[in-house]
């Protein structure tokens, strides 16, 4: 039932340094993306990608990642020549190149920044990016380990909708999420959980 395409990396992914997460890479069939960690001149530079593009079910379909700060979260040893950028502009910057250069009809985001649903000082999650940032249409959330039954819907500058589901944590439930695309917008989503403990699934 899980299947992975491509994902991004979370604070986890450096617990034992960069060397260590490269070589696991090695057995990876599937694409990283991150488009706020800079690893250039890392061993994590040949599998590391701002983004992926995929086209499904003929829809040009954008995919890239966000990255939490290391402050407090990875100890700088084990985050050696990575160099965190600021969440917001890089979203910016690589919707604007999906939607621009690679003409995706569909943006989706894949972040391990967390689901903080006000805002926090000093703290950016993914209702902070959605409102900041126009033109992601899905981000599948992570880092907080919040259990959504739904998803739900932030508002963009320019009063538009991004939709964030997180599931939780360890597998417990995979989030499903339907879009039903029109004229080259999303005129409307379902989203649910399948319990991965319900025997019936396999």
């Amino acid at each position: 039932l899980i299947g992975y395409d491509v994902v991004t990396l979370g604070n986890h992914d450096f617990d034992n340094g960069v060397d260590a997460l490269a070589a696991a890479m090695k057995f990876a069939n599937f694409d990283f993306v991150s488009c706020n960690y800079d690893v250039r001149g890392t061993p994590l530079e040949s599998r590391v990608k701002p983004y992926a593009v995929r086209v499904l079910g003929g829809v040009r379909v954008g995919l890239f990642g966000l990255g939490v700060s290391p402050d407090n979260l990875i100890t700088p040893e084990n985050f050696k020549g990575v160099k965190f950028n600021d969440p917001v502009t890089s979203a910016r910057e690589v919707v604007a190149t999906l939607r621009g250069r690679e003409n995706c009809t569909l943006v989706i985001g894949m972040s391990h920044l967390g689901y903080f649903p006000a805002d926090r000082p000093g703290g950016v999650g993914d209702s902070q990016v959605a409102a900041q940032v126009n033109g992601i249409d899905f981000i599948a959330s992570g880092h907080t380990h919040t259990f959504m039954k739904q998803p739900v819907i932030a508002k963009t500058p320019s009063g538009g909708n991004t939709i964030i589901f997180q599931v939780g944590r360890s597998g417990i439930y995979v989030g499903r999420v339907d879009l039903r695309i029109r004229e080259g917008k999303v005129k409307a989503f379902a989203g649910r959980l399948l319990d991965l403990r319900d025997e019936s699934l396999t």
